[in-house]
């Protein structure tokens, strides 16, 4: 099962799926959108950042774009749900269910949650009220399934809240990573400094570097670079914008200047950098 929904005139894109072999790719897995993995099956073996974690019978894993994630070992019961910004602007809905504090930036780890029995009938609900509604081709369909996303993020906000309350209250040095990744989120297309984060935080960049570096978190330096790299993908994969329009698009003073971060970033020129994405 593979079930798809876009909107191109704003680029959005839902997607649930159970297609073993279409999880596997490594260019789904390592692209530009959230994702959240519902494992109904035996334990799978997965690489989060090359780091190796089990995901059990019942348990959901929740990742950002900046995650790489390889699985070694799957089968037909995980579930894979993705979506990006376009389509669920994490910005607008973190006041509402705080789904970034908790599922996606909120601990230092990779964040995992268990189903247990007493919830496990409201997720299968759920789970057919997608599908359901994916047969619906209709003018509010994209609607619906966004007000269908949101209460799955929230029923799993509130199950990570009561499973990661005692880390997110020994660590509460967390809300300020969850605020950064935020702000980066909202403003990279025009703010490049970690100095321009720290003020906004009210924080000094040596103290930003310092607490990353205390839970072993990329720096929030790379962490900038690394979204604007992200975005510098995504424009070159799915636009047909020229590498001078990408570089105004992105805030970057001249078209040597974005070159010369490109180059710095990966070690080749954008040319050579586009080239080898659709290789």
């Amino acid at each position: 099962m593979r079930l798809v929904y876009t909107d191109d005139s704003i680029g959005s894109r839902f997607e649930i799926t159970d297609d073993s072999d279409f999880i596997k790719s490594e260019k789904l897995l390592n692209d530009t959108y959230y994702k959240i993995i519902y494992n109904r099956g035996n334990k799978v073996q997965l690489l989060i950042d090359n780091i190796p974690v089990e995901l059990m019978t019942d348990q959901l894993l929740f990742l950002t774009p900046f995650q790489n994630l390889k699985l070694q070992g799957i089968d037909n019961n995980i579930v894979l749900y993705k979506f990006n910004s376009e389509f669920y602007c994490i910005q607008q809905h973190d006041n509402e269910v705080s789904c970034i504090g908790f599922l996606f930036y909120g601990t230092s780890q990779v964040n995992i949650i268990t189903i247990y029995n007493e919830d496990k009938r409201s997720y299968k609900n759920l789970f057919y009220m997608f599908i359901e509604e994916f047969g619906n081709r209709d003018n509010i369909q994209g609607e619906m399934l966004t007000v269908l996303l949101k209460r799955f993020i929230i029923k799993c906000t509130r199950i990570a809240r009561k499973q990661l309350v005692n880390i997110v209250e020994i660590n509460p040095e967390f809300d300020i990573v969850r605020q950064f990744n935020l702000l980066v989120e909202l403003n990279y297309k025009k703010l490049r400094k970690l100095n321009d984060y720290a003020e906004l935080l009210n924080k000094s960049p040596k103290t930003l570097a310092n607490l990353f570096s205390k839970y072993s978190l990329k720096s929030p330096g790379k962490i900038i670079r690394s979204r604007i790299l992200l975005e510098i993908k995504r424009l070159m994969l799915y636009s047909y914008m020229t590498d001078k329009e990408i570089s105004f698009d992105l805030g970057f003073e001249s078209p040597s200047n974005f070159s010369r971060f490109v180059k710095n970033e990966t070690g080749v020129s954008p040319s050579i950098f586009r080239n080898g994405l659709t290789d």
